[in-house]
């Protein structure tokens, strides 16, 4: 399996990103607005802030705001 660790990451943020998209699509269809905000890898400031609402040990890649 370490043949596919280095391929996965890439994998893994393409399905992340096709993920974002479908739940930002299910709300605009549902009358919501919605605002997909990707947040910097070299943001520790802003990963600290969302670990005070949302306590986890994995890095926030996007945050959607919606109303």
């Amino acid at each position: 399996m370490p043949i596919y660790a280095e391929p996965f990451k890439v994998f893994d943020a393409q399905a992340c990103g096709m993920l974002h998209f479908r739940v930002w699509a299910a709300l605009e269809h549902e009358g919501y607005g919605a605002n997909l905000q990707y947040i910097a890898e070299g943001a520790p400031a802003i990963q600290e802030g969302i670990r005070k609402f949302a306590p986890t040990e994995e890095r926030v890649k996007a945050v959607i705001i919606w109303a």
